[in-house]
């Protein structure tokens, strides 16, 4: 199955600057539980803005312009161009695609569901997800509130 996992503000804003516009541990948890043991697949700009790679976890990372990585898989190309493989090599597993907006848009078609946490506010964001392209092909079939952290579930139509 494969999976994407985002939080966003308000205004579906991801990012800035390369990082997190905000501190949230509690999406930060909730995140590390829902994804270990899985594979997590994300483009470059994900990986520089991570302090390192994320444990119990087998990190997929896809770069046009990275030669290694100090752990996990490299894949060099865009995520058009390389995702077919990727997608070859893991079919037995859970794979999340955690970031960026990129990738998300790149491997859409065969994303089944997306999981959101929803930071309050607008964070003045400069990346963001297509929340046209979601709110086409999804349908928002959950909300929920996890020790305080609002989840929205969207599975494909």
């Amino acid at each position: 199955m494969i999976k994407a996992i985002f939080a966003c503000d308000d205004d579906w804003g991801i990012g800035k600057d390369g990082g997190l516009p905000w501190s949230n541990p509690l999406d930060l948890k909730w995140f590390k539980e829902t994804t270990l043991g899985n594979v997590c697949v994300m483009g470059r700009k994900t990986w520089d803005s991570l302090p390192g790679p994320l444990g119990l976890r087998d990190m997929v990372t896809i770069s046009s312009t990275l030669t290694e990585v100090p752990r996990g898989f490299l894949y060099q190309g865009t995520p058009a161009e390389v995702w077919p493989e990727i997608k070859e090599r893991f079919a037995s597993r859970k794979m999340f695609i955690i970031g960026g907006a990129q990738t998300l848009s790149a491997v859409l078609d065969d994303v089944e569901e997306i999981l959101i946490s929803r930071i309050s506010g607008s964070h003045s964001c400069d990346t963001f997800l297509d929340h046209a392209a979601i709110t086409a092909n999804y349908t928002k079939s959950s909300i929920d509130a996890v020790d305080g952290l609002n989840l929205e579930r969207y599975v494909r139509n």
